[in-house]
């Protein structure tokens, strides 16, 4: 499932050339589910803001893996907020100053896939990149 998702971003990057000749403009979007929602940037080496959301098994679990969640994070973004929903086992991620090639580097990582399940992340994770037009 993994692998599959990896195929088709790597498809999807191959072809930004082909968008930008075709007079696309913004960030088209390629959605790959499951496990990932990846977006995909038209411009070359766009640093952007990306949203993740995500359920998971046990909070306690999840809200104890920070130190974790920090070193890998710290591979692909400049910083990062958590927010938790107020009633459900369901958190949302601010990244900031992503590398959306690194990005996806390490979400289809074997290293990601044994972190989500110790830190019993529920799959699909949604991915968001911040796109032009908001103020």
């Amino acid at each position: 499932m993994y692998l599959e998702a990896a195929k088709a971003f790597v498809s999807a990057t191959e072809s930004k050339t082909a968008m930008k000749g075709a007079g696309v403009i913004g960030r088209p979007t390629v959605w790959i589910t499951p496990p990932y929602l990846i977006a995909l940037s038209c411009e070359e080496d766009a640093m952007t803001t990306v949203v993740a959301a995500h359920a998971v098994g046990d909070m306690k679990t999840w809200l104890e893996g920070g130190d974790e969640r920090k070193a890998l994070f710290k591979g692909f973004c400049s910083s990062y907020r958590i927010f938790k929903h107020a009633t459900k086992n369901q958190v949302c991620l601010v990244w900031n100053d992503v590398d959306l090639d690194k990005m996806k580097a390490m979400m289809t990582s074997p290293a990601t896939a044994a972190g989500k399940a110790k830190h019993t992340v529920i799959d699909p994770i949604e991915i968001y990149v911040e796109v032009d037009g908001g103020t």
